[in-house]
C-alpha cells in the first residue's frame, strides 16, 4: 500500500499516473483492478432506479457538488436490492482505465455493504444488526436484517466522541434493543469499542 501524493507543483492526477507507470508496478499483471471512490455517495431502492436519472437524484442530495453530471457513477448491489450513487473525476477514471482497460470503477461504500450482507448472511440471524465501518475521517453505519438493507447512512466524523453519539443516534432511532441485538464494528479503536459496550452488549471488534 502506497499513499500518493502531489509534490513540485503537481496536479494529484499528475501524481496518479507518475505512480501508477513505475517500472515495478507495470512489470506485473494484475487479475484485477479497481479504482474506489470514497466521496459522498447516497443510496435508491433498485426497484425505482433509472440510470437516466441518476445525475438528477444525486445532484439532489449533494447541490454543493464540484462534479459534473457526466462524472457521477452507480453500482447496483442486487443482493441487497440498492443501488448506490457517488461520482467520480472523470480525469481521474481515464488515467487508471487508460494504463489498465478491464479497471473497474466502484464505491468503498458499495464494498463495504456487501461485505456486511455477507456477514449477516454467513450468521443466519433474524433480528437486525447494526455494523459500522469506520475511516480516519468518516464512518459508515448500516442495518440489515435477514439480507436486506435497513438503513445506510455515511457520517463526516473524525472524532470517537462524535462517532459514539451518530452509533447510538441510530441505535436508538431504528428502536434497537441493547440487550438483544448485535452491533459489529469495523477499524474502531479501543476506546470507542468500549463505550459501545457500555449501551450494546453485544458488540464485535473487527480490526
Amino acid at each position: 500500500m502506497e499513499n500518493v501524493r502531489p509534490q513540485g507543483g503537481q496536479t494529484a492526477v499528475e501524481a496518479l499516473r507518475q505512480a501508477l507507470t513505475r517500472p515495478r508496478g507495470m512489470a506485473y499483471h494484475f487479475a484485477e483492478v479497481r479504482l474506489l471512490s470514497d466521496e459522498a455517495c447516497t443510496f435508491l431502492p433498485l426497484e425505482e432506479f433509472r440510470s437516466s436519472d441518476i445525475a438528477t437524484y444525486y445532484f439532489f442530495n449533494f447541490p454543493e457538488s464540484r462534479f459534473k453530471p457526466a462524472e457521477v457513477c452507480y453500482d447496483i448491489l442486487a443482493s441487497l436490492e440498492v443501488v448506490v450513487l457517488y461520482a467520480m473525476e472523470a480525469q481521474t477514471v481515464q488515467t487508471v482505465v487508460g494504463l489498465f482497460p478491464e479497471a473497474k470503477v466502484c464505491s468503498q461504500t458499495g464494498l463495504w455493504l456487501e461485505q456486511f450482507a455477507e456477514a449477516a448472511r454467513r450468521s443466519k440471524e433474524t433480528i437486525p444488526h447494526l455494523y459500522a465501518q469506520i475511516q480516519e475521517h468518516q464512518m459508515l453505519l448500516a442495518l440489515l436484517q435477514q439480507g436486506r438493507l435497513s438503513f445506510a447512512c455515511n457520517y463526516a466524523v473524525s472524532n470517537d466522541p462524535d462517532r459514539l453519539y451518530y452509533l447510538l443516534s441510530v441505535w436508538k432511532n431504528m428502536e434497537l434493543d441493547g440487550e438483544k441485538h448485535h452491533c459489529t464494528m469495523y477499524g474502531a479503536s479501543d476506546v470507542l469499542t468500549a463505550n459501545v459496550r457500555k449501551y450494546v452488549r453485544n458488540v464485535a471488534f473487527i480490526a
